[in-house]
């Protein structure tokens, strides 16, 4: 017999308590007149004893800004009064878990959470009535609109009344066991907010109960049967035809189901029918998951040893999905393999119909592993011979570290020296390792180095090294630089030391990265020199970082890139980089993004007559030398800081962008207004405006220092006649921003929409907000259909 202990009554006037957990023989009595809580926003009762009826609602109500509540009752409370009544009535309360164990004893459950958005309850309480025994209550649960989750494991004789207050929820995980027709709720409820549902399948009612929820809620995107732990042996076939069951296929399969998973599924002809119908008519499904409960070993042939799981691969023709390439390509069924040992399917049971999925050919069957990671791949070796070393002739080899222990990694090395040299694809197209935050010393140079020359020797297309976890850089094999079939090469990491022979040549190569590489070569620079050896070199991606170079070498500080046949150059340059000069000199660049921190050298851009996209963030002395050499772009974003009065910080007259149709600047400078002016004024064929402050530089705006009125002599041919949308956001609203926007709305005459977003305000200045909202409502337009937004 327990001897509750009783809490001193100074615990229920104590200011600081923030967290109060009460677990086993504690009593909680009468709450004294003037007790109060006010700090308290976690409270944790599991199986403590009540003096009377009201204590626990009493001790909710002196919680004024409680956010998190457990009661679990279990009915074995010798000390409690009985609960006609199991109240839980807590206006700020954001997080309810109930746990009921069978013998508790109460006739009503009321909850009235108004803020709750996670709610769990599990309720055993009548899940084995005894003859004559009555373990009902009735439940009142008021409205929750804001609930978002809900995890219901309960036995409900109305579910019709429980379902109502909880429409609002995202993610829904449902148990209930009514065993009775009524236990499904009436046509009319409608779930727009559920994203995720999980539905345990132990009641009789459970399919019906899925057909209803489906048709209601349209925009399900995940979708999962899972028997709870303690219902293993509970599972129900699905009594429903689904054909039968639905007039017409439920919005959420047409428009947004992405996932499906069943778990535990038995294989019955209805199971399989119903997750034929899922598979037929999800036509957004990327992914279905079918995990199979342990096989029954054949009475004839069953092997000694411990039993064992396997792999049912589910024959799906083809003409039951609306995707024929989903069932190949992306549906894999799974299941928990417990036995390495496995190597037949043949002794278990399983018939060549239930693994028709291993008679493909050997070319179909390993574009289905393509599509898997190759931890993935390489693990399905041991679900049969036929598996055991199909992954070993995978084109494509991609190994990293996430989610993988220090024992793991020693793992993986001795895998791949054992694995990698034995490699049966003639040719390895895509070699990728990603090795980063993880202990120095488990992966050496030499190691990186051996298994780079091995995809090298394979004819490798795509070689992407990162690295961040040797205890020095890793040089490349001289091999790598003369490789014929390389295509994409991506090197990540100051621990990659990039040292190029004289007698490098990639012929094929077109895509190079190169992110923060150290460069070892002492005598010439090895960056011009590997550039150099890509004759059709395409897209090019450079990062420096502040010790990229190894030695005192001067030549370094130049930074070329000339390549006639680059496409695409995307260059950062951080500001702790010492470097006096960067050349470029590109005659086919369609695209260009400088992201450059470092003020303190000089530039020679080469014209770019096909370039038609630039992306800039950098200080310029000379803005008028930059900008002429890219007068051919269609979309331009710039975000220059130049620290310079005047006119110097503009460029010259008579510059004009003929083909500028998108303009994207960064108001951070204290001349942007003025450049803005200019842009304007040459821009004949301007689309789109836009002014908007790099995410960096939100400190830095500075206020429009020109009035457009006054610095524009006449209205630009651009707002007279092609200017279709304006947006401004991070707008301040002081007034020269003001006069800003309505000169644009007063003078732009195709303008369809002008979208205005404030920054954040205060309540203070919320009334100053909707005043210049109301003042450029008012304002005159020249477009008659133009449509303003604000936010």
């Amino acid at each position: 017999m327990r001897n509750p202990t009783s809490l001193p009554s100074s615990l229920y006037t104590c200011k600081s308590l923030v967290i109060l957990k009460l677990k086993d023989q504690i009593l909680v009595a009468a709450v004294p007149r003037m007790a109060c809580l006010p700090s308290l926003k976690t409270l944790f009762l599991r199986r403590v004893d009540y003096s009377y009826e009201s204590s626990l609602q009493e001790l909710l109500s002196i919680c004024p800004v409680l956010e998190n509540l457990f009661v679990e009752r279990d009915g074995l409370e010798e000390y409690s009064c009985y609960f006609k009544t199991l109240s839980v009535i807590v206006p700020s309360l954001l997080r309810l878990t109930l746990k009921i164990s069978r013998g508790s004893q109460f006739d009503e459950l009321v909850i009235d959470t108004p803020s709750l958005k996670y709610f769990k309850i599990t309720d055993y309480k009548g899940e084995y009535e005894t003859e004559g025994s009555d373990d009902s209550y009735s439940f009142n649960f008021k409205d929750m609109p804001n609930l978002e989750e809900a995890d219901i494991i309960s036995t409900y004789p109305d579910i019709d009344k429980f379902v109502r207050s909880i429409t609002s929820v995202k993610r829904l995980s449902l148990c209930v066991r009514v065993n009775a027709e009524e236990a499904l709720y009436p046509d009319g409820i409608v779930f727009n907010q559920l994203e995720n549902l999980k539905l345990c399948p132990c009641d009789s009612n459970w399919s019906k109960l899925l057909v209803r929820l489906l048709k209601d809620s349209p925009n399900l995107r995940e979708l999962e049967v899972s028997l709870n732990d303690d219902h293993k042996n509970s599972c129900v076939d699905p009594p429903v035809c689904w054909e039968n069951q639905l007039n017409c296929v439920p919005e959420c399969l047409l428009s947004t189901l992405g996932t499906f998973k069943w778990t535990g599924i038995h294989g019955s002809p209805k199971v399989m029918d119903l997750a034929k119908y899922i598979l037929r008519n999800a036509r957004c499904l990327k992914t279905a998951t079918i995990l199979f409960q342990s096989a029954l070993e054949t009475e004839d042939e069953q092997e000694p040893g411990p039993n064992k799981d396997f792999i049912r691969f589910s024959s799906v023709p083809l003409q039951y999905h609306s995707s024929p390439l989903f069932f190949f390509y992306k549906l894999v069924f799974m299941s928990m393999i417990k036995t390495p040992s496995l190597k037949s399917t043949k002794n278990l049971g399983i018939s060549e119909e239930m693994d028709k999925i291993s008679q493909f050919p050997d070319e179909l069957l390993l574009k289905v592993l393509q599509f898997l990671p190759t931890r993935t791949a390489v693990s399905t070796s041991v679900l049969s011979k036929r598996w055991e070393f199909l992954w070993m002739w995978l084109p494509k080899l991609e190994y990293d570290n996430t989610d993988q222990s220090s024992s793991e990694l020693h793992r993986l090395r001795a895998f791949l020296h054992l694995n990698l040299p034995l490699h049966r694809a003639p040719a390895i197209e895509i070699f990728r390792l990603k090795f980063v935050n993880i202990p120095t010393g488990i992966f050496k140079p030499k190691d990186i180095k051996l298994w780079v020359v091995i995809a090298l020797s394979r004819c490798v297309r795509e070689l992407s090294l990162n690295l961040r976890c040797m205890c020095r850089a890793t040089s490349l094999p001289s091999s790598l630089y003369i490789c014929k079939s390389l295509v994409v090469l991506n090197l990540i990491g100051d621990e990659i030391s990039v040292d190029v022979p004289r007698t490098a040549s990639l012929p094929s190569l077109r895509t190079l990265l190169l992110r923060r590489v150290v460069y070892s070569h002492l005598n010439e620079n090895s960056l011009h020199r590997l550039l150099s050896c890509c004759p059709v070199l395409e897209d090019l991606v450079l990062e420096r970082c502040s010790m990229d170079y190894m030695g005192e070498s001067e030549i370094f500080r130049t930074v070329d890139v000339t390549i006639p046949s680059l496409q695409r150059l995307a260059l950062e340059i951080p500001r702790d980089v010492d470097m006096d000069e960067l050349v470029v000199n590109t005659p086919s660049l369609k695209y260009f993004k400088l992201v450059a921190e470092e003020d303190s050298y000089s530039y020679d851009f080469q014209d770019m007559s096909k370039l038609e996209v630039a992306d800039i963030e950098t200080t310029f002395p000379d803005i008028n030398k930059f900008v002429t050499s890219i007068t051919s772009v269609k979309r331009l974003s710039l975000c220059v800081r130049i620290n310079a009065e005047e006119e110097e910080a503009l460029y010259s007259e008579g510059i004009v962008f003929n083909q500028l149709e998108n303009l994207k600047l960064c108001p951070c400078d204290a001349n942007w207004s003025k450049l803005l002016v200019r842009f304007l004024e040459n821009s004949p064929h301007l689309r789109e405006l836009e002014i908007d402050l790099n995410d960096d530089h939100k400190d830095s705006y500075v206020d429009p220092l020109v009035c457009l009125e006054n610095q524009l002599n006449y209205v630009p041919e651009c707002l007279r006649s092609s200017l279709e949308t304006f947006k401004w956001t991070g707008i301040h609203g002081s007034q020269k921003e003001i006069e800003l926007v309505k000169y644009i709305l007063r003078n732009a005459c195709c303008l369809k929409t002008a979208t205005i977003l404030f920054q954040s305000t205060t309540p203070e200045t919320e009334d100053k907000r909707k005043m210049m909202i109301q003042e450029l409502l008012l304002s005159s337009r020249s477009s008659t259909t133009c449509q303003l937004v604000f936010d």
